[in-house]
């Protein structure tokens, strides 16, 4: 699935300001810390298509390897082996990045700047939280699940956001949205730069994120794709810029060789 895992030298430059240094929050605090773990990625991309669709359960899966959207884990069987309020589940995760998203908009001496206010943020959040539990209470409890004027499925943009900020692809919260399984894995991917963390960047994730870089392109943001306009925005604030994370996206998704991309966020101890 993600081509060989050959390390070539980094992509990234130098922090982009202000504005890269709000995101202090969506990491484990900073560059010092993250210095001290794998980039997102390591152990992962060397797998195969077959080992990412293997049978799984939420219990056995990472955080990192819910970039990616496993089928199994949106069976209903794997739902229904997740207790509602069970700590492997993806309602708890989603709760923990609405939490830390909570705690971080708490300090007034480091405000972030993401793509939409921070209280719109936290909506999101909350809403892919709320859906996610919806579904691990429905799976366990054998009820069917929400019609969708029910429970109205977030906004491509929104989705977008929303997979940047909690690292966790939006499709194990509402499985409608697996009709974006590529962009919002893309958003996942750079949400783990916008946290400092380096990431590697295999050809999976790099063909979708340069059409969607080429597709936020300043030029074509007006009345194009709304979730290009995000992943663009993260881009910039995050990675060294769209252009030069665009260039690395192609020549990785030219030769198939998997790219080490730096992240730019400074270090907040």
């Amino acid at each position: 699935m993600f081509g060989t895992a050959r390390h070539l030298p980094a992509s990234g430059g130098p922090g982009t300001g202000a504005a890269a240094r709000a995101f202090w929050f969506l990491g484990r605090m900073g560059r010092r810390r993250a210095a001290r773990i794998a980039p997102w990625g390591d152990g992962l991309v060397e797998q195969s298509l077959t080992a990412h669709l293997r049978p799984c359960r939420w219990d056995e899966v990472a955080d990192d390897e819910l970039v990616l959207l496993l089928p199994s884990l949106l069976h209903p069987a794997a739902m229904a082996r997740v207790g509602p309020l069970a700590a492997d589940g993806p309602a708890s995760r989603f709760l923990r990045a609405a939490d830390e998203w909570r705690e971080a908009t708490a300090r007034p001496d480091r405000a972030p700047r993401p793509a939409r206010a921070p209280n719109r943020v936290q909506q999101i959040l909350d809403r892919l939280h709320a859906a996610a539990l919806k579904g691990q209470w429905s799976a366990a409890s054998c009820v069917a699940p929400p019609m969708p004027d029910e429970f109205p499925s977030l906004a491509p943009e929104d989705a977008a956001i929303g997979a940047v900020h909690a690292r966790i692809h939006p499709a194990y919260a509402d499985p409608r949205l697996a009709l974006l399984h590529e962009t919002l894995s893309v958003c996942c991917w750079l949400g783990h730069l916008a946290a400092g963390r380096d990431a590697l960047l295999p050809p999976a994730i790099a063909g979708p994120l340069a059409t969607l870089l080429d597709s936020g392109a300043p030029q074509a943001r007006h009345g194009g794709d709304p979730a290009a306009a995000v992943v663009a925005h993260y881009a910039d604030l995050a990675a060294g810029g769209a252009t030069r994370l665009a260039a690395s996206a192609r020549a990785v998704a030219r030769t198939g060789r998997t790219r080490l991309v730096r992240s730019c966020v400074p270090s907040i101890v």
